[in-house]
Formats: C-alpha cells, structure tokens, sequence
C-alpha cells in the first residue's frame, strides 16, 4: 500500500510539473537562437507559444548579419535577436496566463545612438512598472528591471516613427513565487512520504 501511495504522489508530481511552462524551474533566458533561419534576414515571425509565450505581431527576430555595423549585429549576442518593427510598440505575454517576474534583458539602438525607450510590466491589463531609459548602437548593453509577477511585458521605442527600432535580447524571467512555492510543496511531500 505504502508504494502505492509513493507511485500515486509521484505521478501527481509528474502531472503538476510536466504542465508548468520552463521558466517554473528557474532562470529562462529568451535568446531566440532557436529561431536562427541559416542565413541573413529581418522581419522573422516569432510564433505564439515559443518559450511559452504570445507575441505582438511587430515583435520580430533578426539575424546578427542584418546590416553589419549596426545595433542589429552589436546589439546580438549569438546570431539571433528580436527588434520593434515598423517603429512599433511590441509585447510578450504569457501564454497560458501565468505571472513571472522580469529580471533584465540586453536592449541595443538599432540605428541611432542615445536611443530613448520605454519597458513595461502588466498584469491582468493594469500597468505595474515602468521603466523610460536611453540605449545606444555600440551595445549590447545589459539593463536590470526586476519587475515582479507580471504576465505581460511591454518594450516601446519613443521617438517618431523613422529609424527608431530597439533590438533586444537574452530576456531573462524567473518564476513567480507561488510557482517555486507549488514546486517545493510537491517536493517536500514526495520526501515525507519517501520516507
């Protein structure tokens, strides 16, 4: 009776785990490289679900040889990156709804130096955090939000429309806390009933 009930937990455990997206186990750094085609492009479709999030249309993939001496190769860390296309406000929400908590990202100027910009954190359509900061082309330059338990995320350049695209990447989330609490809990009765 006694594996019985230890197989039982376990699967349960198993279920739980195994419906929580990746970034319920811990630091998820969204660096697109993934999504790399194998040649020089811009304008690259970032599908719904992919890191399980949902992304605003303009919310697009470059390569790092997309205009070499530009934000869009410096501004890359491996060879992929996203950008704000067409001038565009874009976001990233989760996609099954859940909070995570926003810890920083590498945000580079495309085209023009002392770029303005503005990132921001939501949850369930209410504004949390706003954050108005500069970036320039020579980058990448690592900047830290820390904004906590939001389910959407808002990158919105400030100028005109023109050249003003923003290129980003290695977003970094972590778990909101009451997904690591539900993963300690399960852990902890897998433990107490081990014994």
């Amino acid at each position: 009776m006694r594996s019985k009930t230890r197989l039982t937990a376990l699967f349960t455990l198993s279920v739980l785990v195994l419906g929580l997206p990746a970034r319920a186990f811990g630091v998820q750094v969204i660096d697109f490289e993934n999504l790399y085609p194998g040649y020089e492009t811009s304008f690259i479709q970032i599908p719904n679900g992919y890191m399980g999030f949902d992304w605003s249309y303009d919310f697009r993939g470059v390569t790092s040889e997309y205009r070499p001496g530009t934000g869009y190769e410096y501004g890359t860390i491996g060879r992929m990156a996203a950008y704000t296309s067409n001038h565009r406000d874009i976001s990233m929400t989760s996609a099954d709804l859940t909070t995570f908590n926003f810890v920083g990202a590498y945000i580079t100027a495309a085209w023009l130096d002392n770029e303005p910009f503005t990132v921001e954190g939501w949850r369930g359509g209410t504004c949390l955090y706003t954050e108005n900061l500069h970036t320039s082309t020579n980058g990448p330059y690592w900047f830290v939000f820390n904004f906590q338990d939001i389910d959407t995320l808002w990158f919105k350049p400030i100028n005109d429309p023109g050249n003003h695209h923003i290129v980003i990447d290695n977003i970094t989330i972590t778990p909101e806390p009451a997904t690591l609490l539900l993963l300690g809990l399960g852990a902890a009765i897998v433990r107490k009933r081990h014994r």
